[in-house]
């Protein structure tokens, strides 16, 4: 994967934890998800992948539409259809996703002021700024049957925040945003839309800065797909359903189709492919 975007397709790394949930787990998830429960608004995005094959992710596109994202005048977005600035806005990450894009803010104190203690209260360990994925998912799967069904689900969704809403590539969680699902009855309080959307948008101007960008950049090819004429240039076919299957059904179908960074042999000359999308992208028709 190239690297400006290595980290961001944590879509695998959370279905990792779906596949290991033991079955009462994953009843009551489905349970919460089916009754718009406490925590749904995330808990729904298990639903964007939950099959054993491990997604692969279609490099040499994103990295063609990101040939569009220019920055003029302090304004970032994509530069198509004969000069239009268009970017992926709040209700795209709504259509795709299901996640709120009102409530409170996700991220609403400085550094300084972050709650590092919570992980501890919540969770039993020693107070720490940061732990691995591992150690979080040990808790979400829980072997030795040593937590309660509340810690468990807490711990899982922050396992969903940081694989979806704050991805990055550094293979660790900040603990300071346990703070955001300590309270089960609050976690669909807050806008999650509009976090994974600011900090997507800060790391598509990491990329195009030549920085090691992060985010949850299937939005972006999501945006592309619903927005433009496009999919018969790939052979894709997918779902226009209810929130997040359309999201879903083009994970698979471009992970099937034109996933990873091949270009000879991938599915009859994909570099035609591009140049042809990079036509329709230009057209104003």
């Amino acid at each position: 994967m190239t690297k400006g975007i290595k980290g961001c397709n944590k879509l695998n790394t959370m279905n990792e934890v779906w596949l290991e949930l033991d079955g009462d787990m994953k009843a009551e998830i489905n349970r919460i998800i089916d009754s718009n429960g406490e925590g749904s608004s995330l808990l729904r995005l298990f639903k964007i992948y939950e099959l054993p094959d491990q997604l692969d992710f279609p490099t040499s596109l994103f990295d063609k539409l990101m040939t569009y994202y220019e920055n003029v005048d302090g304004k970032t977005c994509f530069r198509v259809g004969g000069g239009q600035w268009l970017n992926v806005t709040l209700e795209d990450v709504l259509y795709l996703t299901g996640l709120p894009i009102r409530g409170k803010p996700v991220f609403p104190k400085p550094e300084k002021y972050k709650d590092f203690d919570a992980f501890h209260r919540v969770f039993g360990r020693p107070a720490s700024k940061e732990i691995t994925f591992l150690e979080l998912k040990e808790i979400c799967i829980d072997k030795n049957k040593t937590r309660s069904r509340d810690e468990r689900m807490k711990a899982i969704l922050l396992y969903i925040v940081n694989c979806i809403i704050i991805p990055n590539s550094i293979g660790k969680i900040t603990t300071s945003y346990v703070h955001f699902v300590e309270k089960l009855d609050e976690v669909d309080s807050y806008s999650w839309g509009a976090a994974a959307l600011a900090f997507l948008y800060e790391g598509l101007s990491r990329y195009k800065s030549g920085k090691m960008g992060v985010g949850f950049v299937w939005l972006v090819l999501g945006f592309f797909f619903c927005h433009f004429n496009i999919k018969d240039i790939f052979g894709v076919e997918f779902n226009r359903d209810v929130v997040p299957y359309t999201l879903s059904s083009l994970v698979k179908e471009l992970s099937k189709k034109i996933g990873g960074n091949h270009y000879s042999n991938e599915h009859n000359n994909l570099g035609k492919k591009l140049m042809k999308l990079g036509t329709r992208l230009q057209s104003t028709d």
